[in-house]
C-alpha cells in the first residue's frame, strides 16, 4: 500500500524532470501545451485518488491566487512570447513545489533525500557560475580570483546559455548556503548526532556537508554582490542568535551592534582614502548623477533609487493586472525613462523582489507572494518550537536562515519569479512546508 501511495508523486516528479528543459527554454513552446496538459492530468489523478486537487499545504490559497494572476498577466502583457519564459518558469516552480511537498511530507526518509537533492543543486549553480559568469574584478583581492575564472572560461568552449550575472549567482546561493552550514555545524558540535549515523555515514556525511558549505560560501563571497553579502550576514547573525541560548544572546546582540557601528564609522571616516577612487561606487555608496549608457549606474545608490521610483510608477499604472511578466525591462525605457541609466541598458528587473512581483502580477499577486513568505515564516517558527530533536531544530534554523538571507537580498536586488534558477526557491519552500508537517502531530499519532 505504501508503494502505491508513493508511486504517483514519484511519477509526477519524473514527468516534471522530463519537461524541465521547457521551463529553461520556453522558445520550444510547441511542447508547452502538452507539458501543461501533463501537469493538469497529474493533478486530476490526485483528485481521483484522494479527492483533492493538490496536496494539503498552508500555502495552497496564495499559490492559487498566483496561478490566477499568471493568467491575468498574460492578458495584460503587450507581448506574450516575451513574457512566456517567466510565465513558464513560475508555473513550473509552483507545480514542482506541489509535487515535492506531496512526496517529502510522507516520511522523514523522503524528506532527508529531498534535502540532499536540494543542497546538491548548489553544485550545479557553482559549476555553471564559474564557467558561465563574467566575473567582475570590483575589489582588489577578489578581483584577482575573478580574472582567473575569466581566463578559464576563455580556454573552454562557450556554454549554450546566456551569461549569468554574478549578483544573481550570489542570490541563488543564499537559498542553500545557510542550510548547508547549519547541517554541517550541527553534526560538528554535537557528537550525539554523529552517533546516529552508520560508520560510513560518519566518515562521509560531515566532510561532504562541510565542503558543500565551504563551496557555497566561497562562490557567494566571490560574487562580490553587496546585496548577497548583507543577506548572508543577516542569516549568520540570526542562526547564531538561535544557537546561542538565552544567556549568550545579549552578548551576541551587543557584539553585533558594536561591529555594525565600527564598520559604519570606518567607512564614514576612512572610506574614500582606504577604498580609493571608484571603490565607493563599487560598494554602491556613491551617487552617480550623470547619464550612464554602460549599465554601471545600476550598481549605484542613485541608480537603484531611480529604478525603484519607476517601479512604483508602474505599479500605480497597472495595480490590478500588473504590466505582464518580464515586460518592465522594455516598458521602463518607454513609459518611465531613466535619467542616470541609458536606454541601451537592459534593466532586467526592479532590483527589489516585492516591487518586481507587483510589476509582474499586480497588487493581488504581491499580496499572495507576501502570504507565501508569511506562511513559510510561520511554519518555521512552529517547527522550531515543536521540535525537541537537536537535528530537526538545526535544520529549521538553517532553512529560516536561507529564507531570511534571500528576503534581505531581495530588498536591493532580485531573482525574478520565473527565472531559470527559481525552481530552487520552490524546493526550499517545499522543504519548509514538509518539515513543518513532519513536526506537527497528527490526530492518529
Amino acid at each position: 500500500m505504501r508503494n502505491h501511495q508513493t508511486f504517483w508523486p514519484i511519477a509526477e516528479l519524473v514527468f516534471l524532470a522530463a519537461i524541465f528543459p521547457l521551463a529553461l527554454f520556453p522558445r520550444l513552446n510547441i511542447w508547452l501545451g502538452a507539458a501543461a496538459a501533463g501537469i493538469l492530468l497529474f493533478w486530476a489523478a490526485r483528485f481521483w485518488r484522494e479527492r483533492r486537487l493538490w496536496p494539503a499545504t498552508p500555502l495552497n490559497l496564495p499559490l492559487a491566487v498566483l496561478l490566477v494572476m499568471i493568467g491575468v498577466s498574460l492578458w495584460a502583457t503587450y507581448d506574450i512570447p516575451f513574457s512566456l519564459g517567466k510565465v513558464a518558469g513560475l508555473t513550473y516552480g509552483i507545480a514542482l513545489f506541489l509535487a515535492v511537498s506531496d512526496l517529502l511530507g510522507r516520511s522523514k526518509k523522503w524528506w532527508h533525500l529531498g534535502l540532499a537533492l536540494f543542497l546538491s543543486t548548489s553544485l550545479a549553480v557553482i559549476g555553471l557560475g564559474i564557467l558561465g559568469t563574467h566575473w567582475s574584478p570590483k575589489m582588489p583581492l577578489l578581483g584577482r580570483i575573478a580574472i582567473f575564472f575569466n581566463q578559464i572560461q576563455e580556454r573552454l568552449p562557450p556554454l549554450p546559455l546566456d551569461d549569468f550575472n554574478p549578483n544573481q549567482i550570489g542570490g541563488v546561493l543564499l537559498w542553500t548556503a545557510p542550510a548547508a552550514l547549519a547541517a554541517a555545524a550541527a553534526l560538528l558540535v554535537r557528537p550525539s548526532l554523529r552517533q546516529r549515523l552508520s560508520p560510513a555515514g560518519r566518515r562521509l556525511l560531515l566532510p561532504a556537508l562541510g565542503l558543500l558549505a565551504l563551496a557555497n560560501f566561497t562562490i557567494l563571497i566571490l560574487s562580490q554582490s553587496r546585496s548577497a553579502w548583507l543577506g548572508l550576514a543577516a542569516a549568520l547573525l540570526w542562526m547564531g542568535w538561535l544557537a546561542a541560548g538565552r544567556r549568550l544572546r545579549p552578548a551576541l546582540l551587543v557584539a553585533g551592534l558594536l561591529l555594525l557601528a565600527a564598520a559604519g564609522l570606518f567607512l564614514w571616516g576612512n572610506g574614500p582614502a582606504v577604498l580609493g577612487g571608484n571603490r565607493l561606487e563599487a560598494l554602491g555608496l556613491r551617487e552617480g548623477a550623470v547619464f550612464d549608457a554602460s549599465g554601471e549606474g545600476l550598481g549605484t545608490l542613485n541608480g537603484r533609487l531611480e529604478i525603484w521610483s519607476r517601479a512604483i510608477y508602474g505599479i500605480e499604472d497597472f495595480p490590478f493586472t500588473g504590466m505582464g511578466m518580464n515586460t518592465f525591462r522594455q516598458v521602463v525605457h518607454i513609459l518611465y525613462p531613466l535619467f542616470s541609466i541609458g536606454p541601451e541598458v537592459d534593466v532586467a528587473h526592479a532590483h527589489n523582489h516585492l516591487l518586481q512581483v507587483g510589476l509582474d502580477l499586480g497588487i493581488p499577486g504581491l499580496v499572495a507572494y507576501l502570504a507565501v513568505w508569511w506562511g513559510s515564516a510561520a511554519m518555521l517558527h512552529r517547527s522550531w518550537r515543536r521540535s525537541g530533536d537537536p537535528w530537526s531544530r538545526a535544520l529549521a534554523a538553517g532553512l529560516s536562515g536561507s529564507l531570511l538571507a534571500y528576503w534581505i537580498y531581495g530588498l536591493t536586488d532580485a531573482v525574478s519569479l520565473g527565472a531559470k534558477p527559481g525552481f530552487i526557491f520552490w524546493l526550499l519552500l517545499a522543504l519548509i512546508t514538509t518539515h513543518h508537517q513532519l513536526q506537527t502531530p497528527t490526530p492518529n499519532s
